[in-house]
């Protein structure tokens, strides 16, 4: 591999990243709506979904970048989610079919007695 590919090669990883990261987004979103946990549940989730976001973001930095965090790293970032959300509206339907349909799977509550 050239040097001089190189660059855009990571660019085009982190952008593709970003578009991973919006489309996860947008899933958890609809999975919010379908099932509607409580407050303190939405807060717990939303933590724990964003942690884990952090650290899936952190590995794909050091496997793509080695680490580095440069100006470029969340211009690549923002092109891809930018992008996703450009094209999101004919993937949207189908998100929310799909979780409807797991909605409808999802084991029944247990009744405090």
């Amino acid at each position: 591999m050239s040097p001089h590919n190189e660059p855009w090669l990571t660019f085009s990883a982190l952008a593709g990243w970003g578009l991973v990261l919006a489309f996860l987004l947008d899933c958890y979103r609809v999975c919010r709506y379908y099932w509607r946990p409580s407050r303190l549940i939405t807060q717990a989730a939303d933590l724990i979904f964003w942690l884990l976001l952090l650290l899936l973001t952190f590995i794909v930095l050091f496997h793509v970048n080695w680490g580095d965090l440069r100006a470029y790293v969340f211009v690549a970032w923002a092109l891809g989610a930018f992008l996703y959300t450009q094209g999101s509206y004919r993937l949207r339907p189908w998100l929310y079919r799909f979780f409807r349909l797991l909605s409808f799977l999802r084991l029944p509550r247990r009744k405090n007695s």
